[in-house]
């Protein structure tokens, strides 16, 4: 029982931490992209399918 309430404890944790880690790396471009041209180039690297060497 304590097992599987410390695993779902994790799987919420990593859940709302991948959830934060996704709106930050959507918001922080959008919101900065016409301030750092670094990130346009990464929002248009990942509007372009993200892949290296392209």
């Amino acid at each position: 029982m304590f097992i599987s309430t410390t695993m779902k404890f994790h799987f919420i944790v990593g859940i709302l931490w991948i959830l934060c880690t996704c709106t930050l790396f959507l918001y922080v471009p959008l919101r900065f992209q016409h301030e750092v041209p670094a990130f346009q180039k990464s929002v248009d690297w990942i509007k372009s399918g993200g892949r290296w060497g392209e």
